[in-house]
């Protein structure tokens, strides 16, 4: 019975785990980005979304609909005076 109740409490923290991010990130501010736009590539489908930070960097964020990993590729450099 322990088992089970184990079991249960870990698949609910589980769960409760994504709607615990959605529930603290509903205050935070959101940023608009500089710049979106998408290539023109065969098959893959990527959208690039360039914006600044507050501490003086450029970024750029790349998604992709066929990586399988479906992890954003993210590049940033410190903006020049």
């Amino acid at each position: 019975m322990k088992k089970v109740i184990l079991v249960v409490m870990a698949l609910v923290s589980i769960a409760s785990a994504g709607a615990w991010s959605t529930a603290t990130s509903l205050f935070d501010k959101e940023v608009e980005p500089t710049a979106k736009y998408q290539l023109d590539v065969s098959g893959y489908n990527p959208r690039l979304y360039e914006f600044d930070t507050k501490n003086g960097m450029s970024c750029v964020m790349i998604f992709s609909s066929d990586n399988k990993t479906s992890e954003p590729v993210v590049f940033c450099i410190k903006k020049t005076k």
